[in-house]
């Protein structure tokens, strides 16, 4: 018996045996290639068209010859594992990401495209998607720590609104993220000038077409329910009155050659750029193994006020600091030195110490004029009062604990003396000690068992016992300088302390029982407080209010703060 089959259907079926009879590892061994990862919904995937035409060359084969054409441009391996349907949540949920995504060797540059599915399947698309995408971003920068990662825009698809409502969270995230945006919208949108509907194959059910023109379409039916599908305009003449005949507005192959095109055009300086200033990912494992050395300047002179304060490293590597350019502010700094504005805070708030909870989704700042601790919300930059607390003189420095209880130092100048307050998981202020010296900075050991607060014009640091209630107990001193001044310290995996010196400009390195193990010229009089950060968290970024500016120096081991935010790297 002959059995006849659509074209389609023969289609269907030999890329079923070409899966099962020639298996071929999904990442390949790249060999040394750079490897570019796509991810993505199905404006990513490609599926019609790699369907129809299997042959291909298809979406990702397509930037990978562009990009084997540029001056500069070592090979590049490029990675398609976009999936119809999908949206962020669903992509971590199922396990998908675990199985296909974080098992990628290699990967150097990751684009990401979502959107369009998320905020039709999404209660509260504004508030569910920038964290969906932050918690997306986070394991990708922990499975991929080597990898660029890259925001895109998605291409005009439904009706316009809906897309610019996408893609206004889209820049939104990007600079949440601390992340390059690559926005593909105007290029493709002004392809479409050319002719609306040049770049979108046809789906249309054969249910809905004319009887007679079913001899016509039959080489494009495929399915289930027979639908026809055509990846060009070859029966527009016939059929394109029929209502919704131009709806579906996937990309074609047209449609997908301007997005390689516009991809290769963006990714071809990037990797360029890479090569030639040595970004690439073996100097990043090289400078995250080199010696120690001197502090070198990451910010121009005068970029920030007098009261440079914080400062903070989020997941990207980011630094943020307080009073950039004016007082009231909150500045971001790109691990290579840029600096642009976050936030501007309530009128009547200053910011001091700054820190980040554990996930990277919250900015907690000291607000020393406004008698608070704010929180600011890193996707969307809202800012609210965590506590406001009457009775502080005005709160300097923040510690943060693994469960993500807050300790403030609150000194009063004036008077030469101070407190210290718990801010617990409830919002609440507890004050746990008074009368105390100026009290400034502010840790918690690694176990957590242990609180340090210095004492800037007394120049004593001090250790309490702490209470599983986060009180506490015991106080001691474990080490009084003769000399200079102290401001903010942080604490290292391995307990030390390290202790800015106001007056002397520099900071010492001091072991959890008080030995000076080394000192680090900040070159500046005035630091102000330190963050660890870097790709091994073995950057200290100190400010420094003398020059206002934020300096770098390298160290043997990374910051605790850095370290929890890492799971792969928590002691």
């Amino acid at each position: 018996m002959k059995v006849s089959l659509p074209l389609c259907s023969w289609l269907f079926l030999s890329l079923f045996l070409m899966t099962v009879l020639n298996p071929v590892p999904l990442h390949a061994i790249h060999e040394g290639k750079l490897q570019v990862l796509l991810v993505g919904d199905s404006t990513t995937e490609a599926k019609i068209p790699k369907m129809l035409r299997p042959a291909g060359p298809h979406f990702e084969d397509v930037i990978q010859m562009l990009l084997s054409a540029e001056e500069g441009v070592p090979p590049v391996n490029v990675v398609n594992l976009g999936l119809s349907g999908e949206y962020i949540r669903r992509l971590l949920d199922s396990g998908r990401y675990d199985k296909e995504i974080k098992p990628v060797p290699g990967a150097d540059y990751i684009l990401i495209r979502y959107g369009l599915n998320d905020v039709g399947r999404l209660k509260d698309f504004e508030k569910e998607f920038p964290a969906d995408y932050h918690e997306l971003v986070t394991r990708l920068k922990q499975d991929h720590p080597g990898a660029k990662l890259v925001v895109m825009t998605v291409i005009p698809y439904s009706d316009a609104a809906r897309v610019e409502r996408v893609n206004v969270m889209n820049r939104q995230v990007a600079e949440a993220e601390g992340l390059p945006l690559f926005d593909i919208h105007p290029r493709y949108a002004a392809e479409l000038e050319k002719g609306p509907n040049m770049l979108n194959y046809r789906r249309y059910p054969l249910a809905k077409i004319p009887a007679k023109y079913h001899a016509l379409v039959a080489p494009f039916v495929s399915g289930k329910e027979p639908t026809v599908i055509v990846l060009d305009h070859q029966l527009d003449a016939h059929l394109g009155d029929l209502p919704g005949w131009y709806g579906d507005r996937h990309p074609n192959h047209a449609g997908y050659h301007v997005i390689a095109d516009e991809t290769a055009k963006y990714l071809a300086p990037l990797i360029r750029k890479s090569q030639e200033s040595g970004e690439n990912k073996a100097k990043a494992k090289v400078e995250a193994k080199a010696p120690l050395q001197a502090a070198t300047p990451l910010t121009e002179v005068n970029g920030f006020t007098s009261g440079i304060e914080g400062p903070a490293c989020d997941h990207a590597g980011n630094i943020y600091a307080v009073n950039f350019q004016e007082q009231g502010t909150i500045g971001r700094v790109t691990p290579d030195g840029r600096a642009e504005l976050f936030v501007k805070l309530p009128e009547g708030s200053t910011g001091n110490g700054i820190r980040f909870s554990r996930d990277g989704r919250t900015l907690f700042v000291a607000d020393y004029t406004g008698h608070n601790v704010l929180k600011i919300d890193v996707a969307t930059r809202n800012i609210s009062v965590l506590v406001h607390e009457p009775g502080m003189n005005q709160p300097n420095d923040l510690a943060i604990t693994e469960s993500g209880e807050l300790y403030a130092s609150d000194p009063a100048w004036k008077d030469g003396t101070g407190q210290l307050w718990l801010v617990n998981l409830k919002g609440e202020a507890i004050k746990l000690a008074e009368g105390m010296g100026t009290t400034n900075g502010v840790e918690v050991s690694p176990d957590g068992k242990t609180v340090y607060v210095n004492e800037s014009v007394q120049r004593n640091l001090w250790a309490f016992d702490r209470q599983a209630d986060g009180r506490l107990a015991g106080k001691r001193l474990v080490k009084q300088f003769p000399d200079h001044g102290f401001d903010g310290m942080r604490c290292d995996v391995a307990g030390n302390l390290y202790i800015t010196r106001h007056g002397k400009g520099t900071v010492a390195k001091v072991s959890p029982e008080g030995e000076v193990l080394q000192e680090f010229d900040v070159l500046g009089p005035s630091p102000t407080n330190l963050c660890f950060g870097g790709p091994d968290g073995q950057t200290v970024y100190v400010t420094e209010a003398g020059q206002r500016r934020i300096v770098s120096f390298r160290v043997t081991e990374p910051g605790l703060e850095w370290a929890r935010r890492s799971p792969a790297k928590t002691p």
